[in-house]
């Protein structure tokens, strides 16, 4: 996540050109980072978040439909495009994953990983995509993470033993 004292401040914008046949089609997408603004401020952001909620959960329902798995869900990996709808970027873990097939590959990133992949066990990819998004979920509820990253080994006791 962003250091807390430049949360608010800093944005990135990536610029994305789709070809639609010949024409490219430019998409500009702003961070997500600041999901971790606290609650009471920027109301605006408030009533936005429920429409963000779900629109990532429709992400993760098209990608089952499609049998793909992401595996690095994180807020890093979530932007906003101009109108501000969710995006999810950085697929470069992602594969495709027939229905009841396990994943052994340990990826994603150390604060968003489900249990099964610490214990470096082989993991239903579309469940584990969920328990990140659960965890994007709660800090865009909370302005926070549910475990603190300062201290990995505790961490990760504590995500193992779902605190």
């Amino acid at each position: 996540l962003i250091f807390p004292k430049f949360r608010q401040k800093i944005y990135f914008f990536l610029k994305i050109i789709f070809f639609k046949g010949v024409y490219p089609v430019e998409r500009i997408l702003t961070s997500f980072g600041d999901f971790t603004v606290k609650r009471t401020n920027h109301q605006n952001k408030k009533k936005k978040k429920p429409v963000w909620k779900r629109q990532l959960l429709r992400n993760l329902q098209y990608l089952k439909s499609v049998e793909v798995v992401h595996r690095d869900i994180k807020c890093e990996n979530i932007l906003l495009d101009a109108c501000e709808n969710v995006k999810m970027t950085d697929f470069g873990f992602a594969r495709v994953l027939k229905s009841g097939e396990k994943s052994k590959t340990f990826c994603g990133s150390r604060a968003y990983l489900a249990p099964e992949i610490i214990r470096a066990q082989p993991y239903d990819g579309y469940l584990s995509d969920m328990w990140s998004a659960g965890i994007v979920l709660y800090v865009m509820t909370t302005g926070m993470m549910p475990y603190d990253d300062k201290h990995i080994k505790r961490m990760l006791e504590k995500q193992l033993q779902h605190r």
